[in-house]
């Protein structure tokens, strides 16, 4: 799936149709940050509408939040699993594995991209 292809939130499967939501918000939320991500900018990507989109999410900060948190839980469990390695450099290289094949899924377009907090003011 090419992440630069526009995608239909009508033709996706029932349980997909958030998941979509949340990665094309992601998106954007990186790329133009949040107070310039409208949620009709979303929608009309995903070939919908706006009130669409707030069947799935209540507001734009509901979007964000989950956004974040979902990176949060990703970097949390990562951080975790490189704890197990037994030197400084394992660590590093563990974490920066994992970061990279998750890099690797979102452009290959396996798993939503992580949310880069890269717009504190939003927060």
């Amino acid at each position: 799936m090419d992440t630069k292809q526009t995608k239909s939130l009508q033709a996706a499967e029932r349980g997909n149709k958030r998941s979509l939501v949340l990665s094309e918000a992601v998106r954007q939320f990186n790329d133009l940050g949040y107070f310039d991500t409208r949620l009709k900018d979303v929608a009309d990507h995903l070939g919908t509408t706006k009130t669409n989109i707030s069947y799935h999410f209540k507001s734009k900060e509901s979007l964000l939040f989950e956004a974040y948190s979902l990176s949060c839980d990703f970097a949390e469990e990562r951080l975790r699993a490189a704890a197990h390695e037994t030197t400084g450099l394992g660590r590093i290289l563990t974490l920066m594995q994992s970061l990279a094949l998750k890099y690797a899924a979102t452009l290959n377009g396996q798993h939503p991209p992580l949310a880069v907090l890269n717009d504190l003011q939003a927060l």
